[in-house]
């Protein structure tokens, strides 16, 4: 497909509005599109020098440089072109994903949700690609297109390394966390808090079975102080109480939100305390691991009301981060955004480089060190 000057202006700026997740997403492509076209250019090239001249090879050999982000906006393209075959549609009606099953999807147009398929032609450019939450264009009862995605929320699959979605166009991620059965955690926080800053949402936390603790285990609450010096907002409560039900719901008035967590933290049992009439299966947590059970099989979107949409998603026992550079990570710790800019060196990792902002402020007090300890884990040092 030949794209004019104008057409690649304007695909590089939807490229750039787009959550980091998908620029990365894109770009890995491209990569691995560049290297194959160079090595196949190469073995070409050899074949081809032992029948030149000296001044041919040359001119032969100077092939053009590929810009990895130019070969990036031009499978956003491929991905934005409707195929020939889609071309005598009908009229296009917008709608979004409320469920995800293994071929057909349940996508809410209006008031009514309707079972669908990608279109044939589509198959092979939004197969596995689409999640609840994105917003799809629709005729004849297919799935025929996908609108650009304002947020993303991900995580990488641990046997095959492949991202797996979770959540599309959402405002917030609540983490939702328990104390005492299953205790919390919060090493799986902070690589929560990574993946929803870096897919372009804003994360809270929900502390859930608050009525469980008493003096023996109080202490679980004590990890929190961290988050809260970083300004994320958090709410203590119990969904089986109703407690704090109403402080939440004020956070996520007029928002689309995620429910993430562990197994048997309670996510579907706060979607059930938000809004009692929608009857979201809940579990228990098995005895003598404190793991909870795995209940929600499939991401599902529900209104509350108060223009609250709320996606409960199955619980997870582990949540791996796509793998990134000390800079990248450093910028979804919001403690570390501004000091950073005063470390002697511009690419400064903060481990083990003099006059690092961030380690001073750490020595100093002013970040705690349980958040830089996160940071160091994140980046596979303990």
């Amino acid at each position: 497909m030949k794209l004019t000057s104008e057409q690649i202006n304007q695909l590089r700026e939807t490229f750039k509005a787009l959550p980091k997740i998908e620029q990365k997403r894109l770009l890995a492509e491209a990569r691995r599109r560049k290297d194959l076209f160079q090595s196949r250019l190469s073995a070409k090239t050899n074949r081809a020098e032992r029948f030149l001249d000296e001044e041919d090879r040359s001119s032969f050999q100077r092939a053009p440089k590929l810009d990895v982000e130019r070969i990036a906006v031009e499978l956003l393209a491929e991905e934005q072109r409707e195929p020939d075959s889609l071309s005598d549609l009908g009229p296009i009606i917008l709608g979004q994903v409320v469920w995800v099953g293994p071929r057909s999807y349940q996508i809410r147009v209006g008031t009514s949700d309707n079972s669908m398929e990608i279109h044939p032609a589509l198959v092979p450019a939004l197969g596995g690609r689409l999640c609840v939450g994105d917003h799809v264009r629709t005729s004849g009862g297919n799935i025929v297109g996908l609108e650009a995605r304002t947020t993303l929320l991900s995580r990488r699959d641990g046997q095959t390394g492949e991202p797996l979605l979770i959540a599309a166009n959402i405002d917030a991620a609540v983490v939702v966390v328990s104390v005492v059965a299953p205790p919390l955690h919060p090493r799986i926080i902070d690589r929560y808090l990574v993946a929803i800053r870096s897919g372009g949402a804003e994360p809270m936390l929900f502390v859930n079975k608050a009525d469980l603790l008493d003096e023996s285990n109080r202490w679980e609450l004590d990890c929190l102080a961290a988050y809260r010096s970083a300004g994320m907002p958090i709410v203590v409560g119990s969904a089986e109480r109703g407690d704090s039900i109403r402080e939440l719901r004020a956070h996520l008035r007029g928002k689309t939100c995620v429910f993430v967590g562990h197994s048997g933290v309670g996510k579907s049992s706060l979607v059930n305390a938000l809004a009692p009439s929608i009857h979201a299966k809940v579990g228990s947590v098995s005895e003598g691991y404190g793991r909870g059970t795995h209940t929600t099989t499939a991401s599902s979107l529900y209104e509350i009301g108060d223009e609250i949409c709320v996606i409960d998603t199955p619980g997870v026992r582990s949540f791996q981060l796509d793998s990134m550079d000390p800079l990248e990570l450093a910028s979804y710790f919001p403690e570390f955004v501004g000091l950073a800019d005063h470390c002697r060196y511009r690419d400064c990792a903060h481990i083990h480089e003099p006059r690092c902002a961030i380690k001073a402020a750490v020595e100093a007090g002013d970040i705690p060190e349980e958040r830089y300890d996160a940071y160091l884990r994140l980046l596979g040092i303990e």
